[in-house]
């Protein structure tokens, strides 16, 4: 007679619902954060800076642009904790570096209009 395998069970998983991952980036709120401590600390570090930066041709465009490379070499190089406060500094430098350059444009002169306000 001849012999018959016996059949291997299957394993029955029981079926779990999908679940959604969650962004748990923090969004809004983490950015927010990162500006109040950049907005707090800005002074103390262009303080720091000025003298560097008075050594360079472009007046009020020279703070910003070693604010900039500040902000960039902590991005790059400093601890992992200020590096989203870093990213949201090179943000607002390179903002208020446009703000600067189109001010000098509108104005034809190359130069900000004394009173901070452009003209057409």
């Amino acid at each position: 007679m001849a012999k018959f395998k016996k059949r291997k069970t299957r394993t029955v998983y029981k079926k779990r619902p999908r679940r959604s991952r969650r962004n748990s980036g923090g969004g809004l709120e983490k950015g927010m954060g990162a500006s109040f401590v950049y907005g707090a600390a800005r002074a103390k570090v262009a303080a720091t800076i000025a003298p560097y930066a008075a050594g360079l041709p472009g007046g009020a465009l020279a703070d910003e642009l070693m604010m900039g490379l500040f902000n960039y070499g902590v991005y790059k190089y400093g601890p992992s904790g200020l590096r989203n406060v870093a990213k949201v500094g090179l943000f607002i430098e390179s903002a208020q570096a446009g703000q600067f350059a189109a001010s000098g444009m509108m104005n034809g002169s190359g130069a900000a209009a004394s009173d901070g306000i452009p003209t057409v």
